[in-house]
């Protein structure tokens, strides 16, 4: 059914009893066959964020004529960027790109359970992406930890450098929020072998944050 289609019909044989759920933008939905086994995947690099309603029980006798299913997004946005402006990217010759690797990322959710399966994963971005990575995440409340960071930095497809050890978030990504992550990739405080001398590296004293702010 297109996402324009605001309202529909269906038949139901009488003396039932059913449960409904709508869902956009899911990458692939599993286990249609029952709702214990109803499982969404989402593509963390994709462009849209996956909407879901909440279930709804009711019988066919006759009592239910019409079933409002409410959207909300089900999904965390995650953008990674580098403190560093566009020129500073570009006159450095130490790096051409970056491994980003997260943890506590979820891109499986079961529905009836309303529980992610919880995972790593790792981007890579390069110059052609100002070094920026952006991604989509179920609801990661069930995270035994908050998500790490770990950079790794490459110049022509071999590792030169990586941060000293994974840089504490301090939050989990919950639905509906937008996470706003900023390393100093030019600081040698974040990696362990220096780029620079210290009087180069004296300059930017810019820190590690992060940002939550609400999904738009």
């Amino acid at each position: 059914m297109s996402v324009e289609q605001s309202a529909f019909r269906l038949e139901f044989p009488l003396g039932d009893t059913y449960q409904a759920v709508a869902i956009a933008n899911a990458a692939t939905i599993t286990g249609k066959d029952a709702l214990e086994n109803l499982t969404l995947t989402l593509d963390p690099v994709g462009a849209q964020p996956v909407w879901m309603s909440g279930v709804e029980r009711f019988a066919s006798d006759k009592s239910v004529s019409a079933l409002t299913l409410n959207l909300q997004r089900v999904v965390a946005r995650v953008e990674f960027a580098p403190v560093e402006t566009e020129a500073e990217l570009s006159a450095q010759t130490y790096f051409d790109a970056i491994n980003v690797n997260v943890t506590s990322v979820a891109d499986t959710y079961n529905v009836a359970t309303g529980t992610a399966a919880i995972k790593s994963f790792d981007f890579t971005t390069d110059a052609s992406k100002g070094y920026k990575v952006g991604f989509y995440t179920f609801n990661a409340a069930a995270a035994e930890e908050d998500a790490l960071l770990d950079l790794a930095f490459y110049k022509g497809g071999q590792q030169v450098n990586n941060t000293p050890g994974a840089l504490e978030t301090g939050v989990k990504f919950l639905s509906n929020n937008r996470y706003s992550i900023t390393v100093p990739v030019l600081s040698n405080d974040f990696v362990v072998a220096p780029w620079s001398t210290p009087e180069e590296a004296s300059a930017r004293s810019a820190s590690f944050n992060v940002s939550v702010s609400p999904l738009q």
